[in-house]
């Protein structure tokens, strides 16, 4: 997309979800209109270049520039964030080398610069919608959202036909609890890029969280073509539909994402099979195996393995647990929150107990308040002040020193 003289600023990265593992402004391709020539790596006539086409001097501004191009890619943002730096000194007034520092900037999360360095770029162009993008993006991560939510609305309302600007604005309007608008949001964002996956799973989320449970599991699958891309089992027989098994076939159930996940989607184990009224098998995590054998005692449960089990990939049928709720889930109802379906070791139980009974006498709540990978760079959890309203409305709160820590068996 053109976005002023001599370069070009490529948006597409920019929906990412910023939860997402990679995701930040840093993820804005600014791509000079160089010749393919001049390749950063080696020296004036370095390995992409020739005679006829020489790479400049390291000490100029193309030279920075190219050279902290190469840097970035190899993701050694420090160094790169020196090389544009140097680059800025040279050339004070370049668009392309301030997109490049506000990209660098966010890619080391140093939020505040890179909020400055876009609102430099704006001043110089203040229509470029990838800096009103990074602007917003830096005012959301520093939580400012109201302030990142007047930016991409102000975005997308000047550039309708731009499928990443009501995408942001989405996301923005997800971070601000309104999930009715970011729906609307993602609905245009979708008419004007049908095709991504990524702005498929956003709508997907908006539905869940609106309410809108069925369509929402139903819009779930996209996840595979978004944040879960090629991360599918690698099963080759047809996907299960929901329908009762054909006698003598077989069905491999597999956990899907992250061990929550696991959890959370094998409440709908025992309805799917009921459903399949058949030889049902399910693929988990190691470590959930002994969990879930307790729990499914009709299930051959086999822990997750590279390539898979034999046993798996011998059924007629397989399904993602993930799908369950799309397929067993009312369409004209809210789900119904399953029975309890997880047993504890009967041995830790006791462990348990024996570490309770040396504690005062009451009642003992224990709060798993924590979780998200870390790779994720937005931890899922509970802020500790927000617990304290609960924690002073009781009347005997619980220490919040005490801790109890039972060693793995």
């Amino acid at each position: 997309m053109p976005s002023g003289s001599g370069y070009i600023i490529n948006v597409r990265l920019l929906q990412r979800r910023p939860e997402s593992r990679h995701a930040s402004a840093t993820n804005v391709r600014v791509a000079s209109l160089f010749g393919p020539s001049q390749c950063p790596h080696g020296g004036a006539t370095g390995p992409c270049g020739d005679a006829r086409n020489p790479m400049p001097p390291a000490d100029t501004t193309t030279g920075h520039l190219l050279h902290g191009k190469a840097l970035f890619e190899n993701r050694n943002y420090p160094q790169a964030l020196e090389e544009f730096a140097a680059a800025r000194r040279q050339n004070p007034g370049s668009p392309e080398i301030l997109a490049r520092l506000a990209t660098t900037c966010a890619q080391m999360e140093n939020w505040p610069a890179a909020e400055a360095t876009w609102r430099e770029l704006l001043a110089i162009n203040p229509n470029l919608p990838v800096a009103k993008t990074g602007l917003g993006i830096a005012l959301r991560e520093q939580g400012r959202l109201a302030a990142a939510l007047a930016v991409f609305q102000e975005t997308a309302d000047s550039h309708p036909s731009l499928a990443a600007a009501h995408s942001n604005l989405g996301i923005c309007l997800m971070r601000c609890d309104q999930p009715a608008a970011a729906q609307r949001a993602f609905k245009h964002a979708l008419a004007l890029q049908p095709d991504s996956g990524k702005i498929r799973f956003d709508l997907a989320l908006a539905l869940l969280k609106a309410g809108n449970f069925k369509n929402g599991a139903l819009a779930y699958q996209a996840r595979w073509k978004a944040e879960w891309k090629g991360k599918e089992r690698p099963f080759t027989s047809e996907r299960w539909a929901g329908a009762t098994l054909a006698p003598r076939t077989s069905l491999a159930l597999w956990g899907e994402q992250g061990i929550g996940d696991e959890i959370m989607f094998a409440g709908l184990i025992p309805a799917a099979f009921q459903v399949a009224a058949g030889m049902v098998l399910l693929e988990c995590t190691p470590r959930l195996v002994p969990l879930f054998a307790r729990a499914f005692p009709g299930i051959q449960v086999v822990e997750r393995v590279n390539p898979p089990d034999a046993a798996l990939t011998a059924a007629a049928l397989n399904c993602p647990t993930g799908a369950l709720p799309g397929l067993l889930w009312p369409t004209d109802s809210a789900p119904v929150a399953p029975p309890p379906y997880l047993r504890a070791d009967p041995t830790k139980v006791d462990q348990m107990r024996a570490a309770l009974a040396t504690l005062e006498p009451g009642r003992k709540i224990g709060i798993a308040w924590r979780g998200g990978h870390p790779a994720a760079k937005r931890p899922r959890f509970i802020p500790a002040e927000a617990w304290r309203p609960l924690l002073e409305s009781t009347t005997s709160s619980p220490s919040a020193s005490s801790t109890i820590r039972i060693p793995p068996s």
